[in-house]
């Protein structure tokens, strides 16, 4: 039997992390190898989590993309949460629009069965399309529902 594999990549700003965690976890509980696409900074928010489900005996992995340089945000800005003002949101969506390329040679590299993006990565359809591989959008999640919509 082969092993599924799917990839997520959440938005990055922790309410939009810490439910995607969750997702890939439940998936992972399945049988599915959940493998987390994110920024080196923010590997740290999944990296305990993945280790205690690997140590569980369920399959989770990081896959890193670099955040990419650009002038007008704080150093080592790699999260939505650190953003300082309003101003800046265009500036850290602009940034996140070139992920495209590093997320498009993991596609090719591992080939998952299945891509779980959020909306904000709009390209990503066009990627996994590209090499054959579905694409799953979140949209929101309501903590008081507990559900994905």
């Amino acid at each position: 039997m082969v092993e599924l594999q799917m990839f997520f990549f959440p938005m990055l700003a922790h309410g939009h992390m810490i439910p995607t965690l969750d997702m890939a976890r439940l998936f992972s509980t399945h049988g599915v190898h959940s493998s987390i696409i994110t920024t080196p900074l923010n590997a740290l928010v999944f990296e305990k989590a993945v280790e205690q489900s690997n140590n569980s005996g369920f399959r989770m992995s990081i896959k890193i993309v670099k955040f990419p340089k650009v002038s007008g945000l704080p150093q080592d800005c790699e999260n939505a949460d650190q953003l300082t003002c309003p101003d800046m949101s265009p500036i850290f969506f602009g940034a996140i629009e070139m992920f495209k390329k590093q997320v498009e040679l993991l596609l090719e590299e591992y080939r998952p069965n299945c891509l779980v993006v959020e909306m904000f990565f709009p390209w990503a359809t066009d990627s996994a399309a590209k090499f054959g591989i579905p694409r799953l959008v979140g949209i929101s999640f309501t903590p008081k529902e507990g559900v994905y919509r």
